[in-house]
């Protein structure tokens, strides 16, 4: 049996997918209307929200941040290991994400990034470390040394 397009939308995944092409649609055609210089330079279009988190701001929200004294990112790492038998391994994620914004504030010119959730929790050929535990993700300790 053939259906006609509203029976299609009908279902809420094209809906989903429609709103998401509309926003990305949208954001594109925005930026395009303006130079760089102008959209660094131009008033804020609607008001700003107050977050520590670097990613629930607008590009405008961070520079007014800047140009009234802002100048750390704290970038928190956690890690997905291992913590026990009655403990999330995401704890440390979960923590971050509570104690960043109070540090951020404590120090009075500061932002966080988003958690950096992947960290080395060692090796895995042969497993060592958290790496014995179901559940761990874990990076090459040498992708975090430069850091």
């Amino acid at each position: 049996m053939k259906t006609g397009l509203f029976e299609k939308f009908r279902n809420i995944d094209y809906w989903i997918v429609a709103l998401l092409l509309l926003g990305v649609a949208q954001s594109g055609l925005s930026q395009n209307r303006f130079s760089d210089e102008e959209l660094l330079a131009m008033d804020r279009p609607i008001a700003g929200i107050q977050s520590f988190w670097l990613e629930e701001l607008t590009f405008l929200e961070i520079r007014d941040l800047i140009a009234n004294g802002t100048t750390t990112v704290i970038i928190p790492t956690g890690g997905i290991e291992e913590n026990g038998p009655y403990l999330t391994i995401g704890k440390h994620n979960l923590i971050l994400e509570a104690s960043c914004p109070a540090i951020a504030e404590k120090l009075g010119d500061a932002l966080c990034a988003p958690v950096v959730k992947f960290v080395p929790g060692g090796n895995i050929d042969p497993p060592t470390g958290a790496m014995k535990f179901p559940g761990t993700i874990s990076l090459n300790a040498q992708l975090m040394k430069p850091y």
